[in-house]
């Protein structure tokens, strides 16, 4: 009767073991999305602002100089001097439900509505 006992309670330390692995797992899936999202983002970011400078490069619509003048300028307007422009941190609102979310949110957490990614230009 003892050795049942004993294998009852390691069953279910392996099935608790087991539920928490696949917690984590689907965590770890919805964090590496949510990467590839923040760097498809990124990319396109980048795209958009490499296109910018090379035509103002090619126009010679401003010096080196003045354009990190500027860049410093813009960066300083979040109040911190870090090389970051910090998005706003007022809530969105969901088109789908109207219920309020986080600024940084990608989905309404009350409908699941994705948000939308809005145009860099």
């Amino acid at each position: 009767m003892h050795l049942s006992l004993h294998g009852s309670s390691s069953h279910t330390r392996i099935g608790e073991a087991a539920a928490t692995a696949a917690e984590a797992k689907t965590q770890v899936y919805q964090i590496a999305t949510t990467v590839r999202m923040f760097e498809d983002e990124l990319a396109r970011h980048a795209l958009v602002i490499q296109t910018l400078l090379r035509i103002c490069a090619k126009k010679g619509l401003f010096a080196d100089a003045e354009f990190l003048k500027l860049l410093e300028e813009v960066d300083l307007e979040d109040g911190v001097r870090d090389g970051k422009k910090k998005k706003s941190k007022s809530p969105k609102t969901c088109d789908k439900c109207g219920k309020n979310a986080r600024a940084t949110a990608l989905t309404c957490i009350y409908c699941g509505a994705e948000f939308p990614t809005k145009n860099p230009i």
